[in-house]
């Protein structure tokens, strides 16, 4: 909870509940240990919890803030597409999954993502948060951390501020950018090892 209702005062929203949809978190204590499942269903975003000795909470917060992020996106997706050039880049990206390669929107919004956790990270370095993002195949990251920086100035909220942290972001600085970046060939996290 004190999770979430970081996010939610990051990004100065009291609830997406304003727009009809929901979150919820289901624990399954029947089900195979270390499991999380998400799914999203219209507006209604459910999180499934099978036992663990430490909570997922990376992985909560991630769909959370899709949860909070998704409608925004969609809702100014005109605007992002002006910046679907770039999603070219993430195509080399090694270590990103192939529904971020497919569908702009969702590259975008994980890169606002990660660029929201980087701005509320825990006992680590943002700028190295915001390489390692990039390095993934996130490439709008960088352009977001540092519109995020500028937003954490000003009082509006995200669902308000976000057409203007669209609009400031350079589209010839971001190719610089993004020419010198070498692509991570895989994902980082722990290493599932099959034994014989």
């Amino acid at each position: 909870a004190r999770s979430l209702l970081q996010y939610n005062a990051s990004l100065v929203n009291a609830t997406r509940g304003y727009l009809g949809g929901r979150f919820k978190i289901y624990i399954d204590l029947l089900a195979p240990p270390h499991q999380v499942q998400t799914r999203n269903y219209k507006d209604d975003y459910f999180i499934v919890l099978t036992p663990t000795p430490e909570l997922p909470l990376e992985q909560v917060e991630y769909a959370y803030l899709h949860y909070l992020l998704d409608p925004l996106s969609l809702k100014y997706s005109a605007q992002l597409e002006k910046l679907k050039s770039l999603s070219d880049y993430a195509q080399g990206a090694p270590a990103l999954d192939d529904v971020y390669k497919n569908d702009f929107l969702l590259l975008a919004t994980g890169s606002l993502i990660k660029a929201v956790e980087s701005r509320l990270m825990r006992g680590r370095d943002r700028e190295t948060m915001v390489d390692q993002a990039t390095r993934e195949g996130f490439v709008l990251t960088p352009a977001f951390a540092e519109g995020l920086a500028v937003y954490e100035k000003q009082d509006q909220a995200m669902r308000l501020y976000l057409p203007d942290m669209i609009g400031g972001i350079n589209l010839k600085r971001e190719v610089q950018r993004l020419d010198k970046v070498q692509f991570a060939t895989e994902r980082p996290g722990p290493k599932i090892i099959a034994t014989a």
